[in-house]
């Protein structure tokens, strides 16, 4: 019997979240479902290619967006983008199509029309969809299945598209047992953002809070690292700081190489965002023993329990921001009881192990229900 053969498509290869959990998906189900061949096509390059190379899986990348500013060559490399990914299934042949996210709207029209059994991933939260709804609704048709990362987004999906996805949460590695912290006498709160810098992620309404702790005469510091991905409003971020007199309460220091390693030099990690489908960085500060304090928005609420495992604050109110970090501040066992419990909730129901065997279980239904099939699939020439 010929081994079963999976592609996966990724919208871009940077240490993000969505490929950062493809990377660990992949790992995992070379470990655990080697009967399956598996091939990945980038349509952006970054640096987890060389990790997923290093490890021995069969990689394609094509550069769909390029580096220019011009229209012509903006649609000349979609073009050659999508003839590429085209000549990669005449060759491939996948058994299935896996497109990592939502994002991925034409390599799943393209493969479903071809009648490759699709499915479909969607961590994206409700700004995105509603911006790019016909995307997801065109692209949710050709798809045989869907996962979605929350219920949050399940219920986007599904007020969209009127179809339910299969709701596995995104997951960590819980076995390792960071102690629980000890924030330093007469230290400052370090207090830390990590996303992309982006109108979403909500940096501004964390320096108005800090800009407030500061008047209050509180300590803190507070530190933002991610790839800035809208310059106009880093722009808005460090004009408000020079204006506010910030400068030495806020360092910018870019995307880091260990996310893991900025969370554990932090006491307390906020996620200001204005939507969220299940950020990872929150599971990642939970195995740290890193207090969350996280906006009550998207998929959060599934992750945190307010003053259970975190702490939650409305999204954009920075001065209910201001108040919850001064509760911290002046409340240090809360930096202690908080992240026990989150440490235990995050071995019980998001241990990545058991999350990335759902996935595999729904590709290997998926695998079966195609064998089955008495059409085979339309292969395009090659």
């Amino acid at each position: 019997m010929n081994a079963k053969k999976i592609l996966f498509v990724s919208h871009e290869g940077s240490i993000t979240g969505a490929p950062i959990f493809l990377v660990k998906l992949l790992k995992h189900l070379k470990a655990e479902r080697p009967k399956y061949t598996i091939a990945i096509i980038f349509s952006e390059n970054g640096d987890v290619i060389s990790l997923l190379e290093k490890d021995g899986f069969k990689v394609f990348v094509s550069e769909k967006r390029g580096k220019s500013n011009s229209m012509i060559r903006k649609f000349a490399n979609r073009l050659a983008h999508y003839f590429f990914y085209l000549k990669v299934l005449a060759s491939y042949r996948p058994d299935l199509v896996y497109s990592n996210t939502s994002v991925n709207f034409s390599e799943v029209i393209f493969a479903g029309l071809l009648r490759f059994p699709v499915l479909m991933h969607v961590h994206e939260g409700g700004n995105y969809t509603a911006t790019y709804s016909y995307r997801l609704k065109i692209s949710c048709f050709f798809a045989k299945r869907i996962i979605v990362g929350s219920h949050y987004v399940n219920s986007v999906v599904n007020s969209l598209t009127k179809r339910n996805g299969v709701v596995v949460h995104n997951g960590l590695d819980s076995q390792y047992d960071h102690p629980i912290k000890q924030r330093l006498i007469n230290s400052p709160l370090k207090i830390g953002i990590l996303g992309t810098i982006e109108f979403n992620k909500g940096q501004l309404v964390a320096l108005e809070a800090m800009h407030l702790l500061v008047n209050r005469g509180l300590s803190a510091k507070l530190t933002i690292a991610g790839k800035i991905a809208n310059y106009e409003y880093y722009a808005r971020l460090t004009s408000f700081l020079k204006l506010n007199s910030l400068d030495k309460f806020v360092d910018f220091v870019g995307v880091v190489p260990d996310a893991g390693v900025f969370l554990n030099s932090l006491d307390l990690l906020v996620v200001p965002s204005f939507d969220e489908a299940f950020p990872t960085v929150i599971l990642e500060a939970f195995s740290t023993s890193t207090l969350v304090l996280a906006s009550d928005v998207g998929g959060i609420s599934e992750m945190i329990q307010d003053k259970v495992n975190g702490l939650l604050f409305k999204a954009g109110d920075s001065v209910m921001l201001a108040d919850v970090l001064e509760k911290v501040i002046l409340d240090e066992s809360l930096l202690q009881t908080l992240p026990f419990a989150a440490k235990f909730i995050l071995k019980e129901e998001f241990d990545v192990r058991t999350t990335n065997n759902r996935i595999a279980i729904n590709l290997d239904e998926m695998l079966d229900e195609a064998a089955t099939r008495s059409e085979p699939p339309r292969h395009c020439a090659g």
